[in-house]
């Protein structure tokens, strides 16, 4: 067990430490909660007690104060663990856990032997004319100066699924990416939200917090001089720096007013997984109230998107449109009494039904966006979970 993983034991005193494999192979859709990085593993069984819903704003205090009436009631160490969805019109889902394992950071097992994924059909929603249309529209939009930003989603849809086990696509994600933050929770929908992510949304340890904000991304290079020169069209990329800025921005406005200090570097940089670059910036700060939790953060980090009409920083998400509502770009994370925790965003994921899947991606078209690069690199996102799932299909 590495010293990490050792902190978080002994902060949650009262929860088992076990092996990282046995969590993931005691793993189970419909009670359980997992969630590991290059830090810890964590699974949570079991429903103590459920947050009950309520306004998003009055969220961290109703949690807090659940919390600590399970303390009250006996449970011996607490932790909330769920979903924030950033689609307004779906509930959140939060609840603290019966029982709560920790262990070590995950390792990659061997190379999958099997197809984890059976399918009847499968279908793109949109299909990639009408989602290159759909950035054509948006760069229109914005043209017209009222927005700097507009988000739209990509979806693959499997229907007549067999043979789905959860726990060999964490499995597979994890062999992708083993740095990767991997997640799977219940929703209150009868489904599964399951996918990974490359680094953290929010992570708060005592009044220290970071958060990682991400921009764009391209696949590395099969030898090395390809693989600098994707790197360096990526952080040299003037649309990309710029709706990374945008997302800096909106998490340093979110943060600032929680932080007496915090570091905002000026310029991002490149972080690499396996198989792709990332633009990236690391936000460190120190928090002001040492009462704000990891849970308060995420919800200031990921408030309910304004609608089609636009919002006064000029960014907008696009209506659910054809996909119905879903937890696309959800926080899933955890949060502690004492208010640690962290939480990733469900960017490239997976919304798992009893016979059907949904996977999802998208893009933040800004003004110079190339509707053909995004429309490959959303490609490029779906793959990787077609991978995971041993679909052999071009997205």
């Amino acid at each position: 067990m590495t010293a990490s993983t050792l902190e978080i034991a002994r902060a949650h005193a009262g929860v088992t430490a076990d092996p990282a494999a046995g969590l993931l192979d005691r793993y189970s859709p419909g009670d359980c909660f997992f969630f590991a990085s290059a830090r810890y593993t964590l699974l949570a069984q079991g429903v103590f007690a459920a947050i009950p819903a309520g306004d998003r704003g009055t969220l961290p205090g109703r949690a807090a104060q659940a919390l600590r009436d399970a303390e009250a009631a006996g449970h011996p160490r607490p932790v909330i663990v769920g979903t924030l969805p950033l689609d307004p019109g779906m509930p959140t889902w939060l609840v603290i856990p019966a029982r709560v394992h920790w262990a070590a950071p995950l390792r990659p097992g061997p190379p999958p032997n099997r197809i984890p994924v059976a399918h009847a059909a499968i279908r793109d929603v949109p299909g990639p004319a009408a989602f290159r249309a759909g950035i054509e529209s948006a760069l229109t939009r914005l043209d017209a100066g009222e927005l700097d930003e507009i988000t739209l989603t990509r979806a693959l849809h499997l229907a007549g699924l067999t043979g789905t086990d959860q726990r060999e696509l964490l499995r597979n994600l994890g062999r992708n990416d083993p740095c990767a933050h991997l997640y799977a929770t219940d929703l209150p929908v009868n489904r599964t939200l399951l996918g990974s992510g490359p680094v953290p949304l929010v992570r708060r340890t005592g009044d220290r917090i970071l958060v990682q904000a991400l921009g764009d991304s391209t696949g590395r290079g099969a030898d090395p001089a390809t693989d600098r020169r994707l790197a360096a069209a990526l952080i040299g990329s003037a649309v990309g720096r710029r709706r990374h800025a945008l997302t800096v921005d909106a998490a340093a406005a979110a943060l600032t007013p929680h932080c007496g200090e915090l570091d905002v570097p000026g310029q991002p940089s490149l972080i690499c997984t396996p198989t792709r670059w990332h633009l990236s910036t690391r936000l460190s700060g120190r928090l002001i109230d040492p009462t704000v939790s990891s849970l308060a953060l995420a919800t200031a980090l990921r408030p309910a998107p304004p609608g089609r009409g636009g919002s006064a920083d000029g960014r907008v998400v696009e209506p659910t449109g054809p996909f119905g509502r879903n937890f696309h770009r959800s926080a899933v994370g955890w949060c502690d009494a004492s208010g640690d925790g962290e939480w990733v965003v469900a960017g490239a994921c997976a919304e798992i039904g009893a016979d059907q899947m949904r996977l999802f991606t998208g893009t933040h078209v800004v003004a110079g966006t190339d509707p053909d690069t995004e429309l490959a690199d959303t490609s490029a996102r779906l793959r990787t979970l077609l991978t995971a799932l041993g679909v052999d299909r071009q997205a």
